[in-house]
């Protein structure tokens, strides 16, 4: 599936936040957008999974305006990891896990053995089966992040929406996270905020800063010094291994 971006504006009050951004995820295409903090990633990615209603433009999946979608028709065709949130109500691991599969059900409609295996495949995947029975509010950070993205797996859809996937995770979760959203083989647009794990597993980048594209390319390509000067405003050492593979290390100024 084909995810499309086009011209969209998001103001939240009188600040202007996303300034007509236009973007493309092919199929099974993995595109990362990266900037600084209040670069408007976040608002952009909430416009597109529809929790912001977008002042101007339009998004597409394949040729479907997401607009004439009922909310549980996108929510077969979307999946999202939005950054951790909370609940009024508190639910068990596994209980917030099975909340992927929602979108399918009716009313009242018990859990098939289709829905198990999903959920616990899911669970397995991200590691935290060993969380199942405990409520979500007592988990840290890191382990919040991984229930969250058990539950986007198993919900299955053609297209994922990832805000910041890798935030509040050590090393191990991070590069097992993003190991997983690779083998998925599936539509990905995620907002990245480190670059080397944008670098190591994008196919392709969309940098944004003060709600405009500011760059866009393969990351090899983007991600020059020059360039990271430019959108961050560090100094930064882009090297390349014999394998190719891009390693980013920030330069301190301090003495």
């Amino acid at each position: 599936m084909e995810l499309s971006v086009q011209n969209i504006e998001v103001s939240i009050g009188a600040k202007h936040i996303v300034r007509g951004v236009s973007l493309r995820a092919s199929e099974k295409q993995l595109v990362g957008i990266i900037g600084p903090n209040g670069s408007g990633k976040s608002s952009l990615l909430k416009a597109v999974y529809r929790v912001l209603k977008p002042q101007a433009g339009m998004v597409h999946l394949n040729e479907t305006d997401i607009s004439t979608l009922s909310l549980r028709e996108t929510a077969q065709k979307l999946g999202v990891m939005s950054q951790i949130n909370e609940f009024s109500f508190d639910f068990t691991v596994e209980k917030m896990v099975r909340m992927g599969r929602t979108p399918y059900k009716h009313l009242m409609e018990a859990d098939s053995t289709e829905d198990t295996k999903l959920v616990e495949d899911a669970m397995e995947q991200t590691g935290i089966d060993a969380l199942r029975d405990r409520n979500y509010s007592t988990l840290s950070g890191g382990e919040k992040q991984r229930v969250l993205i058990a539950r986007t797996l198993t919900q299955q859809t053609p297209c994922i929406i990832l805000d910041e996937p890798t935030n509040h995770l050590d090393i191990k979760y991070q590069l097992q996270l993003m190991n997983i959203v690779r083998s998925l083989k599936r539509t990905v647009l995620a907002a990245i905020h480190d670059l080397n794990i944008a670098a190591m597993y994008c196919d392709y980048l969309y940098a944004l800063k003060d709600g405009l594209i500011a760059g866009e390319g393969k990351p090899g390509d983007l991600l020059t010094e020059a360039f990271i000067r430019d959108i961050y405003e560090v100094e930064a050492k882009v090297v390349f291994d014999n394998c190719g593979r891009q390693y980013i290390h920030y330069v301190s100024c301090l003495s």
